[in-house]
């Protein structure tokens, strides 16, 4: 996937969100890690991002195991559920909300 579709995509999750928001950078990042893994570097290839943007988020991804070692965990693909399990992992990278933990 290129930068670009990536873009597109995220646009197309949400027709209101504008590219200075600080969401859709975090969208873009999380998008990207579906296709790139849990690697930031990759990512920051990806979208011409600084790494330690990237990393400003990866913290909160792997502390609500979003992202675990190189690999994504998610549901953003289920068709019934998908865009708002993304929408919450664009919240939870950004410190808003956390992921229950089972025990």
């Amino acid at each position: 996937m290129k930068r670009e579709d990536i873009i597109k995509s995220v646009k197309k999750l949400d027709p209101n969100i504008k590219e200075d928001e600080e969401a859709f950078k975090v969208a873009c990042i999380l998008l990207a890690s579906a296709f790139e893994g849990a690697d930031s570097i990759k990512i920051g290839k990806l979208l011409k991002l600084p790494v330690k943007d990237i990393k400003k988020y990866e913290a909160n991804l792997r502390k609500n195991n979003v992202w675990k070692e190189n690999k994504v965990y998610c549901d953003w693909f289920n068709n019934e559920t998908g865009s708002i399990s993304f929408w919450l992992d664009v919240n939870v990278a950004l410190g808003y909300v956390e992921k229950s933990q089972e025990p």
